[in-house]
């Protein structure tokens, strides 16, 4: 379906996030008052949840307000939250890398595959200005969200699944919520990958509790838990959790493998090294 770019628009306009920064705006003493909020990012999103359920008045006027601001397309330069970019930058990463993979010929060769996609995405985001599609222009520049890792991911790796007769999944839903990508060549050949940025609030439960219960879940033994690392103070969270991944690896019989990806922006160059 062709659709003129003036008509394309973020969804969901009512969300929680846009309901928080207005409600903070308009409503600040009842946010401190009645709920005790006294810092905004403080406020989790079970809590803007909260907020909404016992303020039915509340979220009418958001609703209103909303109606009535302008609207605006969604800007496919800039692409803020990464939906629209990622396809032909990694398409052209494919066609400029023509990667050869080592054959699948039995259960442990696909753990192996998946290891060298990670490592052709690491190529991608570190040494091709890959990292850039994963913040947003100045001069808020900010990392985009989680979201945007994934679908980057998707696009360098899909291309070689393709090749090599390797089914690859998007946010399969295994029984304990969606596992973002799910790896197969048949029900024995198996492999569950998260991606996470560091900056995540639940960044360690993602391991020890979501990765680890969805392999429980499928009786899977093979997890990759991809971090994208976009600020200097996530550095000691990336030690951290490549630590923790072996130790929950020998606590469930199982093979656990986090991996770290550089994606900071404030990096020196090469030639400044």
């Amino acid at each position: 379906m062709l659709i003129p770019e003036y008509a394309l628009r973020e969804l969901s306009t009512i969300n929680p996030d846009d309901f928080l920064d207005w409600a903070w705006e308009s409503e600040n003493e009842l946010l401190r008052n009645d709920f005790n909020y006294d810092i905004k990012t403080r406020i989790k999103k079970e809590d803007i949840i909260k907020i909404a359920r016992s303020n039915v008045n509340l979220v009418r006027e958001f609703i209103s307000f909303q109606e009535k601001r302008l609207s605006f397309p969604y800007d496919l330069v800039l692409d803020k939250y990464g939906f629209y970019r990622w396809y032909e930058q990694t398409k052209n990463f494919k066609e400029d890398h023509p990667f050869i993979l080592e054959p699948i010929n039995n259960a442990d060769d696909l753990p192996r595959f998946v290891d060298s996609l990670v490592k052709i995405f690491e190529i991608f985001i570190v040494d091709n200005a890959g990292y850039k599609l994963l913040w947003n222009e100045k001069p808020n520049k900010k990392p985009k969200i989680e979201s945007a890792s994934q679908l980057l991911f998707l696009g360098i790796v899909k291309h070689y699944c393709y090749a090599n007769n390797v089914d690859i999944s998007r946010e399969v839903d295994i029984g304990r919520g969606p596992v973002d990508f799910k790896f197969s060549t048949g029900y024995q050949q198996r492999v569950l990958l998260e991606v996470k940025r560091a900056s995540n609030s639940k960044f360690f439960d993602g391991l020890e509790k979501q990765l680890t219960q969805y392999l429980k879940s499928e009786g899977i033994k093979h997890g990759v838990y991809l971090v994208i690392m976009q600020n200097d103070d996530e550095l000691d969270k990336a030690d951290k959790i490549i630590k923790l991944a072996e130790k929950i690896s020998k606590e469930n019989d199982a093979s656990i493998k986090a991996y770290v990806i550089d994606a900071r922006d404030n990096k020196p160059s090469a030639s400044k090294l």
